[in-house]
C-alpha cells in the first residue's frame, strides 16, 4: 500500500520586514542594471534611460569647493608677534607670504576651523628611526618609517625585501616575519583579514587575495569570475561581467566595439555609455569650461568629463571647472610604471611604496606629471598661496581635445612647471 501524498498546508505569509527596507539610489540601481551579465540590452532598459538617470545623478553631485583669497597687508601684521600667514574659517581660506628670511615657513593648520597659521623659523625635523615616538608624522630618516609600538621603525608589507637582522625593521601583516629575505604572506586556505585601513589584501601574498577571510589563489587571464571582488583577477586584469561569459581580462585589451564593464578594458580607455561598447575617445569640447557637478562637462557622446574644484576661487561665477581628459594609452610613464607594478609589486601596495621597493621613484615622478596636465583657468595661485600650494600642474585655455593631440599635452605635462601658463595645443582637423 502506498500512501496517498497530500499537498502541505500552505504556509503562512511572511510579516513585512520593518523597518521597511530602502531602496538603492538611482544611480547604484542603474550602474547595478548596466552590468548584469545575464540580463538582455532590452527588457524596459533603455540606453538613453540609462544615460539619463547618470545626467541627473551626477547633477545632484554638486561641487562644494573653498573659497581662496590673499590677506590684506593689515591682517599680515602682529603687532611685534609672529606673521599672520594662513587662515581657515570654514569655507574660506586665506594666504600670506612669510616676508621674513628668519621666518620662511608655514603650514595649514589642522584644528577644526576657525584656526590661523603663523611663520615660523623651521620646520620640524623628524625623528630618527629607533626614537620614541607617538605619531606616525613624527617619524623620518626611510619612505617607510612609522611609530610602531612607541618606536620610530620601518614598517614593511608582505612581499617587500627585508632583513631579520635589522631591529628598527617589522614585517606588519601576514605571519609578520621575514622569510629567505622578504616578509612573509599567508597562501591558500590562510586566515585573512580585510579590515586594514591600508588595504584589504594585505595578509596575502603576491597572487592571492582575501576572500571571506580566506586567502584564495587569483584568477588567470581567461578565467571565469564574478566580479565580487576587486583583486578577483591576476595584477593588471580585471573581470569583465559584460563579455558573453565573465572572464579575467587584461586591462588595455578589448578593441573598438567590444562589451566591457570597465573603460579600463578598452585598449582606447573609454566606454561609449550608450552601449557600454569600447569606443574612441570623442573630441573634449568642454575642457576648461565652468562647471557645478559632472553633468556640466557632457561630451558628445554622453560620457561624463570630470568636474573640479578651481585651485584659485573667489566666490564668483561657478567653482569648478572640466578637466582635461587624457586616455591612459596617451601616458607613455603610465605604461611603463604599470607594466613594472603588475610584474613586480603587491597589488594591494600604494604607488609610492611599490615605486620606493623598485627604486623607480624618478619614472613614478614622470606619472604625477603626466597627471598634472590640467585646464583650469586659474591655475597657477597667486604668489601669497605658493609656500602652501605649490606650482605643480600645467595650465591651458579652454581646448579642444583629440586622440591625435594628446602626446602634445604630455609634452605640456612634463614641461609646464616651471614655465608656468602655457597655451592650448591648436585643434586637429576633423
Amino acid at each position: 500500500y502506498r500512501q496517498r501524498e497530500r499537498p502541505s498546508p500552505p504556509h503562512p505569509p511572511l510579516p513585512p520586514p520593518w523597518p521597511p527596507p530602502r531602496a538603492p539610489a538611482p544611480c547604484a540601481m542603474c550602474v547595478h542594471a548596466g552590468l548584469r551579465p545575464s540580463q538582455p540590452r532590452g527588457g524596459g532598459r533603455s540606453c538613453w534611460a540609462l544615460a539619463l538617470v547618470q545626467l541627473i545623478c551626477a547633477a545632484s553631485e554638486e561641487l562644494v569647493c573653498l573659497q581662496r583669497a590673499c590677506l590684506p597687508p593689515d591682517a599680515m601684521q602682529g603687532g611685534g608677534q609672529a606673521q599672520l600667514c594662513y587662515a581657515n574659517v570654514g569655507d574660506v581660506e586665506s594666504f600670506a607670504r612669510c616676508a621674513d628670511p628668519a621666518a620662511p615657513h608655514c603650514t595649514r593648520c589642522t584644528t577644526t576651523p576657525p584656526c590661523e597659521s603663523k611663520c615660523e623659523a623651521e620646520v620640524y625635523t623628524p625623528l630618527p628611526l629607533g626614537s620614541s615616538c607617538h605619531l606616525d608624522r613624527q617619524c623620518g630618516g626611510d619612505p617607510f618609517a612609522a611609530c610602531h609600538l612607541g618606536v620610530c621603525r620601518r614598517t614593511l608589507w608582505v612581499g617587500q625585501r627585508c632583513d631579520p637582522a635589522d631591529e628598527l625593521s617589522v614585517c606588519l601583516y601576514g605571519l609578520q616575519r621575514c622569510s629567505d629575505g622578504l616578509c612573509e604572506g599567508l597562501a591558500t586556505n590562510g586566515i585573512c583579514w580585510d579590515g586594514y585601513p591600508d588595504g584589504v589584501d594585505l595578509d596575502c601574498n603576491p597572487g592571492w587575495y582575501c576572500l571571506r577571510s580566506v586567502c584564495v589563489p587569483q584568477l588567470p587571464n581567461g578565467h571565469t569570475c564574478f566580479g565580487e571582488h576587486p583583486s578577483e583577477c591576476i595584477r593588471g586584469h580585471r573581470c569583465n561581467l559584460l563579455s558573453r561569459r565573465p572572464r579575467c581580462t587584461a586591462e588595455l585589451s578589448l578593441p573598438v566595439g567590444v562589451r566591457a564593464s570597465d573603460r579600463l578594458l578598452c585598449s582606447t580607455s573609454h566606454l561609449d555609455p550608450r552601449t557600454r561598447e569600447c569606443a574612441v575617445a570623442p573630441a573634449d569640447d568642454v575642457g576648461g569650461g565652468d562647471c557645478r557637478s559632472s553633468a556640466d562637462c557632457a561630451r558628445p557622446d554622453g560620457s561624463l568629463g570630470e568636474c573640479r574644484c578651481k585651485s584659485w576661487w573667489q566666490g564668483d561665477g561657478m567653482p569648478g571647472f572640466c578637466e582635461l581628459t587624457i586616455p591612459e594609452p596617451q601616458r607613455p610613464s603610465y605604461l611603463e610604471f604599470r607594466g613594472l607594478r603588475a610584474q613586480y609589486c603587491h597589488h594591494g601596495w600604494s604607488d609610492d611604496r611599490c615605486a620606493v621597493e623598485m627604486e623607480e621613484t624618478d619614472l613614478l615622478a614622470l606619472v604625477v606629471q603626466e597627471r598634472g596636465a590640467t585646464v583650469d583657468p586659474t591655475a597657477p595661485v597667486p604668489v601669497c598661496a605658493r609656500t602652501i600650494m605649490p606650482v605643480t600642474v600645467a595650465n591651458g585655455a579652454r581646448s579642444l581635445w583629440s586622440p591625435t593631440s594628446a602626446w602634445l599635452w604630455t609634452a605640456v605635462a612634463l614641461g609646464a612647471t616651471a614655465t608656468g601658463p602655457v597655451a592650448a595645443p591648436p585643434p586637429t582637423a576633423a
